[in-house]
């Protein structure tokens, strides 16, 4: 929406507004409000980190019952971080081994999204339901295979600061604010704040691997581990 603004005053007013071409969505961050400026703020700065393990769920049968607890479907692909920073693209997997070469379409947008950050997310291939199908991931070679869709869930590092340990609900707006628009293969995993049941059932309904549910409180990415949890839809 940041972005949108901006292309439409720079248009308007050419005279007035000279955006550089290379600044594409890090614009985003010069252009915050004074709230979330302060938000980032919160974080710690810090150089870009490396090798990040990501967190894992603990699985559990059935979603919690209880109240303040956010959710997310479980796409059913390759866990994978993402490394932005001065120009410098990396995608790497759980394991921390190169996903450059092998999802080269996903690298490929990572090019065209001028921020510096580090998010975490799945790589999945996509049916014509938009359905993940880790089948047909397994056997990509190349777009003759699938569309590849890189869904993004949590970033760890945003324009030198360290936001782990900001709480969830922060870190998934600046998720909203960063996502570049109009992007074929990037795109933000959604956020629920419904019932665990009801959304358990529609991810049922739709075939999908499973459901997360994580604590709307300030839960930290550090100890995400203890507080989000995992339901299998099989």
């Amino acid at each position: 929406m940041v972005i949108k603004i901006l292309q439409i005053v720079q248009n308007s007013y050419p005279d007035k507004i000279d955006l550089p071409s290379h600044w594409h969505d890090s614009v985003i961050f010069f252009f915050m409000n004074a709230g979330a400026k302060k938000i980032l703020k919160k974080g710690k700065s810090s150089p870009i980190p490396k090798n990040i393990e990501p967190m894992l769920a603990t699985l559990v049968d059935e979603p919690p019952s209880e109240k303040d607890w956010l959710y997310e479907i479980k796409w059913d692909g390759y866990r994978a971080l993402a490394y932005l920073n001065n120009g410098k693209f990396d995608i790497r997997s759980r394991n921390n081994k190169s996903f450059n070469e092998k999802f080269y379409p996903v690298y490929e947008s990572l090019k065209n999204w001028r921020i510096s950050a580090v998010v975490d997310g799945e790589i999945v291939v996509v049916n014509e339901k938009g359905i993940p199908d880790f089948n047909d991931l397994q056997l990509w070679r190349s777009e003759a295979d699938g569309q590849l869709a890189f869904y993004v869930f949590d970033v760890l590092w945003l324009e030198g600061f360290m936001v782990m340990d900001l709480p969830l609900e922060e870190r998934h707006q600046f998720l909203e604010a960063i996502i570049p628009p109009a992007n074929g293969i990037i795109k933000i995993s959604e956020q629920f704040s419904t019932s665990g049941k009801e959304f358990f059932s529609l991810a049922e309904s739709l075939s999908l691997e499973g459901i997360f549910a994580s604590l709307l409180l300030e839960v930290i990415q550090k100890m995400r581990i203890q507080a989000s949890s995992l339901v299998h839809c099989w």
